[in-house]
């Protein structure tokens, strides 16, 4: 059974963009509250002013807190779900090794002793076989001289 590890990168890497595009959005909207407090400053008295900037700024202070809070969050249930995930791939799955260099050892070890058989039993030419051929050495020899 093959396991494929994309599948669950992938889905976390959606899950971080979609974050980011969430956080994006909440600074865009901080940065929105900024200009309007920099034209407050120009059109309304300086009293009003900082009533409402002391309105605007702790729910700023809370936004940044829940924003930087559901980061760390996120990363925590990122890291416990990929450690889940590596324990039960270890626990789970048996690990296939191959053994290259003992496998090819033992290969060329099989192809050495079938050579050396096929020498051995293609040598085993009898005695007499031998001494019928060095007559017929001999007697070329003879009649070449």
């Amino acid at each position: 059974m093959v396991c494929s590890v994309t599948e669950p990168v992938l889905s976390i890497i959606r899950t971080v963009s979609d974050m980011l595009i969430l956080y994006t959005h909440q600074l865009l909207y901080c940065f929105a509250i900024l200009f309007s407090i920099i034209f407050m400053f120009a059109t309304f008295t300086l009293k009003s002013t900082y009533r409402i900037l002391s309105i605007i700024y702790t729910g700023m202070l809370d936004t940044l807190f829940h924003v930087i809070l559901n980061i760390f969050i996120s990363l925590f249930i990122i890291y416990c779900c990929h450690s889940g995930w590596e324990y039960l791939k270890d626990t789970y799955t048996h690990k296939k090794t191959k053994d290259l260099v003992n496998t090819q050892i033992t290969k060329y070890q099989q192809m050495m002793e079938e050579m050396q058989q096929s020498i051995q039993s293609s040598s085993s030419i009898s005695k007499n076989d031998i001494q019928h051929m060095d007559d017929d050495l001999t007697k070329f020899m003879e009649e070449q001289m």
